[in-house]
């Protein structure tokens, strides 16, 4: 009886790894739901937010950035990663994450009067 990974080149997964992957498919379950309602609210709020003469060009545009940013992201990420390290990668790409997440929060206010305004 084969005791690991389906190809016999690679070395045996531990038992506890393969019992811990079993037993928790919230995880996926739950990423792939938030990743799924984030996506979809986040294109009803840009159509809904622009107006209709300029809603194709703008969608087109949306799923420019939203397809082509993670292929950079993750270029860049491979470079940054071969010369200072994953785990300081790691922790560059949090860092902007958090100063981006701080300089949208600071702005939040004008952003919800914006898309809460009437628009012709």
């Amino acid at each position: 009886r084969f005791e690991g990974n389906t190809v016999p080149a690679l070395p045996p997964t531990p038992p506890c790894t393969r019992a811990r992957e079993r037993k928790t498919p919230a995880l996926p379950v739950f990423s792939g739901f938030s990743l799924n309602a984030m996506s979809t609210g986040t294109q009803a709020l840009v159509q809904y937010a622009v107006d209709d003469s300029k809603r194709g060009r703008v969608m087109g545009l949306y799923t420019l950035i939203y397809r082509g940013t993670p292929a950079l992201g993750a270029l860049g990420t491979g470079l940054l990663a071969e010369s200072l390290g994953l785990r300081l990668t790691f922790a560059v790409a949090g860092g902007i994450c958090l100063v981006m997440w701080f300089s949208t929060l600071s702005r939040r206010s004008t952003m919800t009067a914006a898309l809460e305004a009437e628009h012709s």
